[in-house]
């Protein structure tokens, strides 16, 4: 029982994580006129990506057992 609300903690943690993410990409995207060759370049020059929260991410992911 405890592991089954650990998860469902864990899994909506990570859909909100992941939706405020995709929700910032999307507009910058937008912006770029929908070019994905641009966004691709910005998104590796500028290394958009959240460090923090993909390794609290991967983490959790692990420590829910899920690679198990």
């Amino acid at each position: 029982m405890i592991d089954s609300l650990a998860l469902l903690f864990a899994g909506c943690g990570a859909v909100l994580f992941f939706y405020r993410r995709v929700l910032a990409y999307l507009r910058y995207f937008q912006q770029e006129e929908y070019n994905g060759q641009r966004f691709l370049a910005w998104f590796r020059r500028y290394r958009a990506f959240d460090r923090r929260g993909s390794a609290i991410c991967l983490l959790a992911f692990i420590g829910t057992g899920a690679l198990a």
